[in-house]
């Protein structure tokens, strides 16, 4: 049998990457930078209208006809395969065409169609629906019965997997498609089923591939821009190439199976008519034209604004003491912090953790072994046990009398000292209302204005600002595996570990209306480059160092 699925392959393989490469870089110029342009535009403007709704409806005619139009090229090109015919580009289009126009003109077929898109490559649509969760408002519970809702109905429709098969080869009615797929699946129904799962393990490994590539770009981001969109286009070329193996494989298969079971029951194997001239009865060439041109328009207007580099007539970037002056005094500790306000840092970033007895304290770790050489975790000692022990012969046994701070202390100082705060929320998940401890805290002695809260989570940016959404956030992440996180409304800040930032990502940010942090950045020749790229906030150990390249970078732009 898979000698058969090679066949199918094989006789037209060179037309079958050829087209579907090409189909995918054609639709992803034009569909995908479109739908991001659109997305932008709708988050960045807030303007609902019926045009809008008109353009986003258009917008998802052309997606799903484009989808149509690619199966249908790929059964015909396969079918030809199947009897050993050579196929040339214009009779693909021939074919093709007009075999989409009977589709679009039957709206059943069309809808068991789309029906089948997300089942067919159900490891892509589940990664999706993940993040539609991880990034959105949207309840796991209802997403969870939307998919199990999903996989009950296509069970109940395996049955019509060959409906098309039936319906574009040997030109059936749809009603008697139907029938004739049922027939062909109730004697083979555990082997379909079998292939169909193969079909989305390879597409779960070819998922897990594209996400790895992706996120060493993101790893190994370049911020020369002009390097950055040549790298962005070699792996955005691997991987349409990688898509296009993995279509060709998995509609293969499908195939191989409609045509292995026609044979087992002795059914007549129909070739796929061609056609002379393609005949279209339902799509007017000038709406063909026009879709295209809008489509051509927005991806022109979003190529152009991702290319175009980051300026700035001035400097705006602040300076963080990461855990105060800690190369001067013991880190997280009121010298630390009176030593940042010396030397005239901006900002002193903190970290906070709940201890046993629900008290608010600022240290890093979650186990004292580092600071204090005891063996035991912060959430498990009441402040009192914490208040008994030692926070500074680590550093130097001159500072053994050094205690651990309390949140609302180091609040009140920033407060009399003119001093913002990055107050950082440290986790084990066996606190009790922490977020609402640490919100208590910055509304009584009214420090809003003041502060940012910093979390690794989106759900726990979610709780702040569900308790006061005046209250500045920030996402903290070493890398962005999704650029959707940039647009979501409870984010204010994303703040980056500084090897993963580049122009490209500072602009995206800036354009999204966010902030740009950058950690925990001591280089010299890195954190120019950062300024000069005008990142709002640098998180440092060198106050120093960051004050003076930033006074030079000014002094440099008021020379100008």
């Amino acid at each position: 049998m898979m000698e058969k699925y090679k066949n199918l392959i094989t006789y037209n393989l060179k037309t079958l990457l050829l087209y579907e490469f090409i189909y995918l870089l054609f639709t992803s110029l034009l569909i995908v930078p479109a739908s991001v342009f659109l997305y932008d535009f709708i988050k960045h403007n807030e303007i609902y209208s019926l045009s809008l709704f008109l353009i986003i409806s258009l917008l998802f005619s052309l997606s799903i006809i484009l989808l149509v139009f690619n199966k249908i090229n790929l059964i015909t090109i396969i079918d030809k395969s199947k009897h050993h015919k050579k196929i040339s580009p214009k009779e693909i289009i021939n074919i093709s065409l007009t075999k989409l126009s009977k589709i679009l003109t039957n709206y059943k077929a069309f809808i068991l169609y789309l029906f089948f898109i997300p089942g067919l490559y159900f490891s892509f649509s589940l990664y999706l629906i993940i993040n539609l969760y991880i990034y959105t408002n949207v309840d796991i519970k209802l997403l969870i019965g939307i998919v199990g809702l999903y996989l009950v109905l296509t069970g109940h429709l395996f049955k019509y997997i060959y409906s098309l098969y039936y319906f574009l080869i040997d030109e059936k009615n749809f009603k008697n498609s139907k029938i004739s797929s049922t027939n062909l699946v109730n004697n083979n129904y555990i082997i379909d089923l079998k292939n169909i799962l193969a079909i989305q393990i390879i597409g779960l490994l070819v998922l897990l591939l594209i996400v790895f590539i992706y996120r060493i770009t993101v790893y190994y981001a370049i911020s020369n821009i002009v390097i950055k969109n040549l790298v962005n286009c070699l792996v955005w070329l691997s991987i349409v190439l990688i898509l296009t193996v993995y279509i060709i494989i998995s509609n293969t298969i499908i195939s191989g199976m409609f045509y292995h079971h026609k044979n087992k029951n002795k059914e007549k194997c129909s070739q796929i008519r061609s056609y002379k001239n393609y005949q279209i009865k339902l799509i007017p060439k000038t709406v063909v034209f026009v879709s295209i041109i809008y489509s051509v328009l927005f991806s022109s207007n979003y190529i152009y604004q991702s290319i175009t580099t980051f300026s700035e007539d001035s400097i705006n970037t602040e300076v963080t003491a990461h855990r105060g002056a800690n190369k001067v005094y013991p880190e997280n500790t009121m010298l630390a912090f009176k030593e940042a306000k010396k030397e005239k840092a901006s900002w002193i970033e903190i970290d906070v953790r709940q201890t046993k007895d629900k008290k608010i304290v600022v240290f890093h770790d979650n186990n004292l072994s580092r600071i204090t050489g005891v063996d035991k975790e912060v959430i498990d000692m009441t402040y009192a046990e914490l208040k008994k022990l030692d926070y500074g012969s680590f550093f130097d046994k001159k500072y053994s009398n050094t205690k651990i701070p309390l949140l609302k202390d180091v609040v009140k100082f920033a407060k009399e000292n003119d001093i913002k705060l990055n107050i950082e929320l440290k986790i084990t998940y066996k606190e009790i209302d922490f977020e609402k401890q640490v919100v208590d805290i910055v509304e009584k002695y009214d420090f809003i204005d003041s502060c940012v809260i910093e979390a690794t989570t989106y759900k726990q940016i979610r709780k702040i600002k569900r308790l006061n959404p005046d209250i500045k956030t920030a996402y903290l992440t070493s890398s962005i595996s999704n650029e959707d996180m940039i647009y979501l409304d409870d984010i204010d800040v994303i703040s980056m570990d500084f090897l993963n930032v580049n122009s490209y990502l500072i602009d995206k940010i800036h354009k999204a209306g966010k902030e740009i942090y950058v950690w925990t950045l001591n280089d010299e020749k890195k954190m120019d480059e950062m300024i000069a790229l005008n990142v709002d906030n640098i998180i440092t150990d060198n106050i120093e160092l960051a004050n003076e390249l930033i006074e030079k970078w000014k002094e440099k732009i008021n020379d100008f």
